[in-house]
């Protein structure tokens, strides 16, 4: 077959979608922005047209890395949507990221990007890299033009798998780019048999350039990259930024350790030990913000920090199942293919959990938004809005309420209930407290006001109640000035935002989810159903109605409307994905998702149940055994949602509830046990709640933070239990109900976390 190797024009069709424009093109072909043949949605279209392609044997092993790739659903790996050939072209269409690549961000910034941002992209990579690598597939291209920045200032990797295509007809062929060449590892250099560590070499490699604004090597030839990636220590990072401190060199250097075995159990343990290095950098430049530089030693070498052979780490998680690639297949005949069965110790308390799978191809990711370190109590709170930031000169009669926001801006709400009853909303920065409007601003509202903020900050919604009236409030995000009022009635609302969408429920006999734009016009609308649940960290909505006596769902995209998945059974909804169920005589098998609509696996013996508008995403699926159901307990499985397979189990009795936090499922009333959801491990001793639990407030993914309401007064304690031995870490009270925004706990006027 001949291959059709030009550029396609803008407007014409390719493989059903329309081109818009090119975006770029290689040595490998085009990458397209064009419009999806029936979903109101713009993909990036790559187009591969190397000469190589016309080997079939490539061929195959393309579309056997485009199936492995459409099973990726992370936060920072871009997804892929679909894939086919067209006039003889091979083609993947893959979500289009609004954007910069860090390549580009070197070019604005040719002395290095700032430490904070590049920690966070190290946490991000990592945390991609090791997703990935627990399905054995390794990027082997990890450079800064392959991490993209979308215009939320979220790291999204890019171009999975291609260059391990690419590889495979050797590494140091004529033409290959120096480019690339800069940030690979030595083995990859040597063509030897490669495993997660490579990627980690990588993305250490990367980390230099992004700090320095160079790579590490900078020969003249290929030759001379390539030696010095052999041979040559890897050199001090201070030469270039000398504010940083000799632990971010020793980190680097044993991340680009030549030995693999001499770098670091996983990606996740490499930027962990940086950001805790470049985190320490950040707070010394805030206490010393006026320093001499300072003298780096120039003929210093870095050389990695191992731990005595006695206490090196076993390698667990990524390490151990991303295994090299060549010798997978020998494992799986001395294995069998067989998961280990264990049962933990009987603790003497609650469920037991009895674990059915391995999850050694499952990366640890939290479920939600992780708060601020929980270590140490407070001495008082971080930061307190004083009375005379709201102009009152009746401090002893304001309250003072955090409503809405995220990590970076909080909205608060005051009332002056002894000068008229008056209300004030003021957007505040999260770190130091700072009003970021010009004055409050004075609004018809009341106590029951709930607001969120949309990601760009343009504007700020409520959702209030004011003589019956119930009303959305858009305020611009910037100033505070209202943009729009729209009245709904006295039927109840609840308010979710999304990135830029903010949808408004409508309680009322006949409901409705409308979705509204910054400036209050209607993106998007909803009627006709039974219940609607929004998972603004999911970017999707969950919406159940009645069909002839029977449930259906449908799953919606909250920036668009558009249908993503539709089934005459119900939906659950994970931190990553969903699954789906219809009932039929015999049992029903449960479907897997991942948020892009892409199935993953199937299981069997699960009963999916209606979503709820207070549900929070699991990290994992929780589904009841449909085997094990009485009026006094219930059985509930944690399943593995790449293979359809129970993880561990836990009973739950009458009137208890199980509620996830991070990576823990907290199941009980008053006695709770806490389980680690990947392992089914109970942590600790049973948590004794005193006066019962008024909210689970979050995790750092070490400790967990409850509030805990007086019955006898108004007053409520923030108590936080160390999830690993169930010991109390501390206890802070205070006045007002503790609400958790973003990464911080929020009590009245004062952020305390």
């Amino acid at each position: 077959m001949r291959f059709n190797s030009g550029v396609l024009r803008s407007g014409e069709v390719f493989a059903g979608y329309t081109i818009v424009k090119l975006l770029g093109a290689g040595g490998m072909g085009e990458v397209y922005a064009a419009q999806h043949p029936r979903l109101p949605r713009t993909d990036a279209l790559k187009v591969l047209t190397a000469p190589s392609l016309n080997d079939q044997s490539f061929r195959q092993r393309f579309d056997r890395e485009a199936d492995l790739m459409a099973r990726l659903s992370h936060p920072n790996i871009v997804t892929i949507h679909d894939r086919g050939v067209s006039a003889g072209r091979p083609w993947l269409t893959m979500e289009l990221i609004a954007g910069q690549s860090l390549q580009n961000r070197l070019h604005q910034s040719p002395r290095g990007l700032p430490a904070a941002e590049v920690r966070a992209v190290a946490l991000a990579m990592a945390a991609a890299l090791d997703y990935a690598g627990g399905f054995s597939l390794l990027h082997r291209d990890v450079k800064p033009a392959n991490i993209l920045i979308d215009h939320h200032q979220r790291a999204m990797l890019t171009d999975f798998g291609i260059a391990r295509l690419a590889s495979d007809a050797g590494l140091t062929e004529t033409g290959m780019a120096v480019g690339t060449l800069s940030y690979s590892s030595p083995e990859q250099l040597f063509g030897q048999c490669l495993d997660s560590r490579a990627d980690q070499y990588s993305l250490a490699a990367t980390i230099f350039g992004l700090l320095t604004g160079h790579p590490p090597f900078r020969g003249t030839t290929p030759a001379q990259v390539i030696s010095d990636h052999l041979s040559t220590p890897v050199p001090s990072v201070r030469f270039d930024r000398p504010e940083l401190s000799e632990a971010v060199d020793r980190i680097l250097a044993r991340g680009m350790a030549k030995n693999p075995a001499d770098r670091y159990g996983t990606c996740g343990q490499f930027a962990a030990a940086l950001s805790e290095a470049l985190r320490t950098t950040l707070a010394e430049a805030t206490v010393i913000e006026a320093h001499e530089p300072a003298i780096v030693d120039r003929n210093f070498v870095p050389t990695p920090q191992l731990p005595h052979s006695s206490s090196v780490p076993k390698r667990t998680g990524t390490r151990t199942t991303v295994m090299a690639v060549c010798v997978v297949a020998a494992l799986a005949l001395v294995t069998g293919g067989g998961f280990a069965l264990w049962r933990l110790l009987d603790h003497g308390f609650g469920p037991r959990a009895i674990a059915a799978e391995s999850t050694e191809n499952l990366t640890r990711r939290p479920a939600g938004t992780l708060l601020r370190s929980l270590a140490d109590k407070p001495a008082g709170p971080h930061w307190t809005l004083t009375p005379q930031v709201w102009g009152s000169s009746s401090p002893d009669y304001l309250g003072v309420t955090a409503v809405g926001g995220d990590s970076r801006h909080v909205a608060f709400l005051a009332n002056d209930w002894l000068n008229g009853d008056r209300f004030w909303i003021l957007m505040v920065d999260a770190t130091t407290g700072t009003s970021s409007w010009p004055a409050p601003v004075e609004v018809p509202v009341d106590s029951s006001t709930r607001c969120g903020i949309t990601e760009s900050r343009s504007a700020v919604a409520c959702v209030t109640r004011r003589a019956d009236n119930h009303r959305l409030l858009i305020l611009d995000g910037s100033t505070g000035v209202q943009v729009a009022d729209i009245p709904f009635g006295n039927d109840s609302l609840r308010l979710d935002v999304s990135g830029e969408s903010i949808l408004v429920q409508d309680y009322s006999d006949t409901p409705e989810l409308t979705a509204y734009r910054a400036d209050g016009s209607v993106a998007w609308s909803l009627r006709d159903f039974r219940a609607a649940v929004v998972y603004a960290e999911q970017g999707i909505v969950v919406v159940n109605a009645e069909h002839g006596g029977h449930g259906s769902a449908q799953v919606l995209r909250l920036d668009t409307g558009a249908q993503l998945f539709s089934t005459p059974g119900e939906v659950d909804v994970f931190a990553d994905g969903f699954a789906v169920s219809v009932p039929r005589n015999g049992g029903a098998p449960v479907d897997f998702f991942s948020l892009a609509g892409i199935a993953t696996a199937t299981g069997h013996g699960w009963s999916v149940f209606p979503v709820t508008p207070d549900d929070k995403p699991a990290a994992l699926p929780v589904l009841r055994r449909s085997d094990k159901m009485s009026a006094e307990d219930a059985h509930f499985g944690v399943v593995n949602p790449m293979t359809g397979r129970q993880l561990w189990e836990f009973q739950q009795y009458r009137g208890e509830r199980t509620m996830p936090v991070g990576s823990f499922l907290v199941v009980g009333d008053r006695t709770l046990i806490v389980y680690d959801i990947y392992t089914g491990q109970a942590l600790g001793s049973p948590l004794t709640i005193r006066d019962g639990i008024d909210a689970v407030l979050g995790t750092d993914d070490s400790a967990i933070a409850f509030a805990e309401a007086d019955p006898h007064s108004m007053a409520y304690a923030i108590v936080v239990y160390d999830a690993a031995t169930g010991a109390q870490r501390w206890r802070f009270s205070g006045k007002g109900k503790p609400v958790t925004i973003g990464d911080g706990i929020y009590q009245g006027a004062n952020r305390i976390v």
